[in-house]
């Protein structure tokens, strides 16, 4: 192993939360070489650390094997939330690989009936690890190119959900705080077995934006958005249609309400900065 590798293997040994940071800006492409041939001890260091979403495109370029075998060293909680966010084609490949156990398994967790909110809940969310601090989460927003939703999930190693920290909050806050200083810890969940009609008029729409979704050791597995559930309740012809539809318009108007202050509190700030 030559000068570079040690001191690259140092720096993700001892600050692999920083050392993911720099690998989430490299191109997907180069990011896959790097993956595919770097010692997989490296690798478990910084993927818990990395977003799941992100990873997701990286992974599609790797070799089936070196992803067989990723999976199989990763923890359960990191090998099904990477799972849940991969193509179908890609995802029913490498579950055909994986060993008889831990197929098995992730197969069993994978699996939701229709109806619940397991079955419907959005597996692609972006969320902040509990270690940022706001100007290093701030900066983490940055790089998404996709429209960032008023609040933000926050886990631990683990993946975990440990938060929840609003958009407004991050704008606001002192960049040296870390966001788990500031972020609200007393949450509602869901259980991903819940029927979705017993959502439909949950008093916590009146407050968030989406739901989130745990498993019994309160690993993040997902969020339900509300208009999720207006999708899948209330087509054309369904029943309920007309006193669900007025209740999801009267939330509608309150999260709309909600933005219109994210957004003067966002202005005024750049005011007083004199941005």
């Amino acid at each position: 192993m030559n000068t570079d590798s040690i001191l690259i293997g140092q720096f993700i040994q001892e600050q692999s939360n920083l050392a993911a940071s720099v690998l989430e800006d490299i191109e997907s492409e180069k990011l896959a070489a790097f993956f595919s041939d770097s010692p997989k001890e490296w690798l478990m260091k910084v993927l818990p650390h990395m977003n799941a979403q992100g990873m997701s495109e990286v992974f599609e370029r790797m070799d089936p094997e070196r992803l067989v075998s990723l999976l199989e060293s990763m923890e359960l909680a990191h090998s099904i939330a990477s799972i849940r966010m991969m193509k179908k084609e890609l995802a029913e490949v490498l579950l055909n690989r994986l060993s008889e156990e831990k197929s098995t398994l992730v197969k069993r967790l994978l699996r939701y009936l229709d109806h619940t909110v397991g079955a419907s809940m959005d597996t692609l969310v972006f969320t902040l690890p509990d270690n940022l601090t706001v100007k290093e989460a701030m900066a983490a927003l940055k790089k998404r190119k996709d429209q960032i939703p008023p609040e933000l999930f926050v886990l631990d190693a683990s993946r975990k959900l440990v938060g929840v920290i609003s958009l407004s909050e991050l704008i606001t806050g002192k960049s040296a705080y870390e966001i788990k200083a500031i972020m609200k810890t007393r949450l509602i969940t869901l259980s991903p077995e819940i029927p979705i009609q017993s959502l439909i008029n949950h008093p916590q729409w009146l407050e968030f934006y989406a739901l989130p979704v745990v498993d019994p050791a309160s690993v993040f597995l997902g969020a339900i958005r509300l208009e999720t559930i207006r999708s899948i309740l209330f087509q054309p012809g369904t029943k309920g249609e007309e006193t669900g539809q007025l209740a999801i318009n009267a939330l509608g108007e309150l999260y709309r309400l909600g933005l219109a202050g994210l957004l003067r509190s966002a202005v005024e700030l750049d005011v007083r900065s004199g941005k």
